[in-house]
């Protein structure tokens, strides 16, 4: 019984850990860096899940419709495409809804300095910001964009 949920057992004993462990940081003053560091695992499966599975995800929709009949592929397409549509336009208001109602970042300040008409947050790169990069750049998010750019501490 253990063996065959092993896999179930540990993504709940994981969802537990990291939920213990934010409400524990929550409650310290902790440094930018460490919580670069703690959030970095996380952020790797994420890319990883992104860099496997929307590919296949893809793939598979193109097989699949390549087999449907030429006026259904084009009845799918309208409608693939107005769901895209609508649901970029309800993601659009839902965030400006949101955004309005919570005001994020308008409790906090920066220093900005101006440096040729753009804005730039100072803040001194560090050797675990070039490593952090580095890891990142190991596993890209998007198998297009990984032979294009690489991810950098700006």
């Amino acid at each position: 019984m253990l063996q065959n949920n092993l896999i179930l057992l540990s993504t709940f004993l994981g969802i537990a850990v990291g939920i213990i462990l934010g409400v524990m940081l929550n409650f310290f003053t902790v440094p930018e860096h460490v919580l670069l560091w703690i959030g970095l695992p996380g952020e790797l499966f994420i890319r990883s899940l992104n860099f496997a599975v929307i590919p296949l995800i893809t793939t598979n929709i193109m097989s699949m419709s390549s087999k449907l009949k030429p006026s259904v592929q084009g009845k799918m397409a309208l409608l693939a495409l107005g769901y895209c549509v609508l649901m970029n336009i309800c993601g659009a208001f839902l965030g400006l809804g949101i955004t309005a109602l919570i005001d994020p970042g308008g409790r906090f300040t920066t220093s900005v300095e101006k440096s040729n008409g753009l804005s730039k947050v100072s803040r001194k790169v560090e050797i675990s910001d070039v490593f952090l990069d580095f890891f990142r750049n190991m596993i890209p998010d998007n198998i297009v964009r990984m032979f294009l750019f690489s991810v950098s501490f700006q």
